[in-house]
Order: C-alpha cells, then structure tokens, then sequence
C-alpha cells in the first residue's frame, strides 16, 4: 500500500516466525491472548527468530521474544505486521519471560540504494556493510570484505571474505572513506597491518604486502543513477638510485688489498 501512494517503505527490521500457539502457551502467554489467538485459523504467534544489527530494533528487543500487538491490534501475520509498521514510531506488545510488555520502537525508513560505493584493493573487494549482512545480527564497525581474488595479495596472505577490515596499521577504519584516508599513505611493496573480525567476532592481526604494479586500486562508486570508476591515488615505491656513471671505479681504484694493508688499516682504526 505504501509503494502503491509512493511513500517510504519503513520495516520493524525483524525476522519473525510463526510457532504454535501451544508453544506460546509454555512461554507464559496469558488466557486473554489464547483467546485472542485462537480465533486465528492458524492458530500461531510471531515469534522474533532475528534482527538486523544496528537498527533501534536491535537496542530494544530480543530474540524469542512473541510480538502480540502493535499500537494495540493484535498481529497474527506477516501482513499485519508491515501493515502496523509504516510509521516512524510504533508502540509493541511484547512477551518476553513471562511478562508482557509495551516498547516503542522506532522503525526504519528503507531506501532501496543498497551498495553505492567499493573499493578495489590488493585483490579484495570491500564495501561499506549492506543491509544483507547486518541481517546476520552482527555488525561491528569495520569494512567489508565481499569477494577476493586467486593469486592475489589478499589470498597470498590470507585475507579472507565474509570479514571485516577493522584496523590498519592501529588505525580505526570503521568505512571506506576512512580505510582510503590510511592506504594511500603506504607506498608499494610496503607491507601494512591489518585487524580483522570475523562473523564469530573472532579476531586476528595479520600482515599483507601491497602490490600496485601487478594489483592496482581503484573505487566504484555510484552517482546519477550509473556506476563510475575513481583512480584511487596511491604513493609509488622508491625506486633504488641509478649508479651514476662517474661512480663506477676505475681500474687503478679497483685494486687487490693485501693482508699487511689490510691489517695495518685495522690497527689505525
């Protein structure tokens, strides 16, 4: 209804699940609401299975918690639900260790945009995390990585997807923009620190070689509706001085030191 009037779309930003209203029951659910869910032809309550990270759904509610009502109506199906959320404020009744109570959450307005911006670097695709993978129920802050590459510096050392990229070098990198702001002060061919967290919040510290001759890095990011390619400006190695050619010896100066020589220099020094 809410495309159909072309409004914001706004999500309670749960996974809900339907369980038997005799498993209801053995969770403390009162007579009053047996009665109310009973009229139901399915006979079953929502029970919260998941929420998305980082939402004020996450803050204020818990898994296995029963959503009976929202703003007062009893919900007894997914519908009903997106129907009763399609406002920025809504008031929830909610079983949770036997009680009942009333929370006001606040939902959350859903753009659509997805992923807008990625980073190429050293083999590794990284963008901010989308909202696929903060429906996992953990987000810490970091950069994602999505995908990388055989052969590459990232699989060479260990690099891996489905992390995040959460320090360089000791540097908080909670974005792209702030992880861009700390590899473009590395030249190539230096090696650099990274922390990284897994889904298990597993951490460890590894070390990577940058390789921008063979792996350069350039950025995606998506403006007026079409996809652009950035060059990401990043610092060259140093190469090692050319020998200049009065720096060569010449045959009286490439002479054979003897022993004696040799022994008398040490005794001077």
């Amino acid at each position: 209804e809410a495309i159909k009037q072309k409004k914001a779309l706004r999500s309670l930003e749960t996974e809900l699940w339907p369980i038997t209203l005799d498993k209801a029951i053995g969770r403390g659910l009162p007579q009053d609401w047996v009665d109310i869910f009973a009229a139901n032809p399915r006979r079953n309550v929502l029970s919260i299975r998941r929420i998305i990270a980082g939402t004020a759904s996450s803050k204020l509610l818990k898994d296995g918690d029963l959503l009976l009502a929202i703003d007062g109506k009893p919900v007894k199906n997914i519908r009903d639900v997106e129907e009763g959320t399609q406002k920025p404020v809504v008031s929830l009744s909610v079983l949770r260790d036997e009680k009942i109570s009333t929370i006001e959450v606040e939902t959350t307005q859903l753009d659509g945009s997805g992923t807008s911006h990625i980073v190429f670097w050293c083999g590794a695709l990284l963008q901010d995390s989308h909202r696929g993978v903060a429906h996992k129920g953990f987000l810490p802050k970091g950069v994602y990585i999505c995908r990388w590459f055989y052969g590459s510096p990232s699989q060479k050392y260990g690099l891996r997807a489905s992390c995040w990229i959460t320090h360089v070098d000791d540097t908080p990198t909670p974005n792209l923009e702030s992880f861009l702001k700390v590899i473009q002060t590395h030249k190539n061919g230096q090696f650099v620190r990274l922390k990284v967290m897994s889904f298990k919040a597993n951490t460890r510290v590894l070390t990577l070689k940058v390789d921008y001759h063979y792996w350069p890095s350039f950025e995606l990011r998506r403006e007026n509706c079409s996809w652009v390619l950035h060059e990401i400006a990043l610092q060259d190695s140093e190469e090692p001085k050319a020998l200049e050619e009065n720096d060569n010896p010449t045959p009286e100066e490439n002479t054979t030191v003897t022993t004696d020589e040799m022994a008398k220099k040490v005794d001077i020094a």
